[in-house]
């Protein structure tokens, strides 16, 4: 029998209580991860850990040294989200702090890579080892959510994206290419999501006179149900290390429209065999996509089996084998 902790700098977030009653929540209650060391040092003491798993680079090389000053042997698999040489920022110390994380990586005994192309991204900045485990973003609750009725009209083309307002996600670009797609099609745009470029995407839309016809509705709890009923889900992102929401559109028979940005929307969609993939950060080419995405789409029922490769009962099985070294 298992039992899982699940240790937290500080339990806040939309999803702090969504914690399943079987996992025991232990909450630190600090506002710094630097403050949690002492803490998790105690925790890996008295708790003695068969296994750990620690998920983002500075989360990562505080459990590392935690682990190192415990004394205790637990076997430490650090787990990296996104592209590490893409989405550690750009200030000064930035070649020092991906140099120190990939050195603590080096030092654990595992390192999972949420795509192809991150385990890529890790090895070519000197990671000796990684191993691809694909997000678990499929479950049953999806389709459960997805009937939950939402007090929004659908009653012409929508199309949706769903992430953080921020520089990542491109929302910019696929407000742009809905301007082009709009001038062929009396359609929408949902943008779910916030984020630090709120104001500017606001200003954007109201310059392109596009104010009745895309929505910005912020974090919605249940974005599953404006998935199923949107014509498309489009992802414009400049980099994702895997894109769970390509991965739900697809349980949900959405069609896909994606940039083709490193890497994991091309692996999801398997080079545009179950979705429709453009160049990165082109505008036109992504409204044509948009459109042809309406007017030749993909058998829904192909794009729910693609889907299946990505359920919860699935990878939970992959993280398993390694975190208790199972052959």
């Amino acid at each position: 029998m298992l039992s899982v902790d699940l240790v937290v700098v500080n339990k806040t977030g939309a999803y702090s209580n969504k914690v399943d009653t079987e996992v025991n929540l232990i909450d630190f209650n600090k506002n710094r991860v630097l403050l949690a060391i002492f803490p998790l040092i105690s925790y890996f003491k008295n708790n003695k850990p068969n296994a750990t798993l620690t998920t983002m680079p500075h989360l990562s090389l505080i459990v590392s040294i935690a682990r190192f000053l415990s004394g205790i042997k637990t076997n430490l698999v650090v787990r990296q989200p996104n592209f590490l040489s893409l989405n550690s920022g750009d200030k000064w110390w930035t070649k020092y702090y991906i140099k120190l994380v990939c050195w603590f990586f080096n030092r654990s005994d595992n390192v999972i890579g949420i795509s192809q192309g991150v385990c890529e991204n890790l090895s070519k900045l000197g990671v000796k080892k990684c191993q691809t485990i694909y997000n678990p973003a499929v479950f049953s609750e999806i389709l459960k959510l997805a009937e939950k009725k939402v007090d929004f009209e659908f009653k012409k083309k929508t199309f949706i994206a769903v992430g953080r307002l921020v520089k990542q996600k491109n929302f910019s670009l696929l407000i742009d290419a809905f301007a082009q797609v709009k001038k062929q099609l009396d359609c929408q745009l949902i943008i779910l999501g916030e984020g630090e470029l709120e104001t500017k995407l606001e200003k954007q839309i109201k310059k392109l006179n596009l104010e009745d016809d895309i929505h910005l509705l912020g974090f919605v709890d249940n974005p599953f149900y404006f998935m199923k009923n949107a014509d498309v889900f489009v992802l414009s992102s400049l980099w994702e290390g895997f894109g769970n929401v390509v991965a739900e559109s697809l349980a949900l028979g959405t069609q896909v429209v994606s940039t083709n940005c490193p890497s994991g929307p091309s692996e999801i969609l398997e080079d545009g065999k179950y979705g429709f993939l453009v160049e990165v950060n082109n505008s036109e080419k992504l409204a044509s996509a948009m459109l042809n995405a309406l007017e030749n789409p993909i058998d829904e029922k192909l794009l729910i089996k693609r889907s299946l490769d990505f359920r919860i009962e699935e990878i939970a099985k992959q993280y398993k084998k390694v975190l208790l070294n199972e052959s």
